[in-house]
């Protein structure tokens, strides 16, 4: 997709992030994985893994998809966890990078296959419009009580 500036009123299957590319028939065992840390509002922070995302694209709808149906993708804000090249073969201290779909190339080689440290933070900023959703959605809750089962698997 060359114009990603209405992906936020799509709905997840029609990004096309899945199935457009050879890479997204791949096996997660071919791809690798990679440890999410996930903030949403109203809930506490989870931590899962997802298979290694090809594109930005597709690490957006993944990312909507652990967020529940109604994130958006310009609602998330990804940040990359990266050791800076110091030069002569030194590096300096890991920090955390934001990562967008410009600068997807450059940092997808530091979304690393670690199990237990997540290299990827994402930020769940829902509009005003979908806090409204949220708290109309049954099931929901702001109290950490009810909470849906979708996490509990990742975590």
């Amino acid at each position: 997709m060359s114009d990603n500036s209405n992906t936020h009123s799509l709905p997840l299957y029609a990004l096309g992030s899945y199935g457009s590319s050879r890479a997204s028939h791949q096996t997660p065992l071919q791809r690798g994985f990679i440890s999410v840390r996930l903030h949403r509002p109203y809930r506490d922070t989870r931590i899962f893994r997802i298979p290694r995302p090809e594109s930005f694209e597709e690490l957006q709808v993944m990312a909507c998809e652990k967020c529940g149906v109604l994130a958006r993708p310009r609602e998330l804000v990804f940040y990359v966890k990266h050791r800076t090249q110091l030069g002569s073969g030194q590096y300096g201290s890991l920090n955390w990078v934001r990562l967008e779909a410009w600068n997807w190339g450059r940092f997808r080689d530091s979304l690393s296959n670690s199990a237990t440290t997540p290299t990827l933070k994402i930020i769940w900023q829902p509009s005003q419009a979908t806090l409204r959703d949220l708290r109309d959605t049954a099931g929901y809750s702001d109290d950490g009580e009810d909470e849906s089962s979708d996490f509990d698997s990742y975590t």
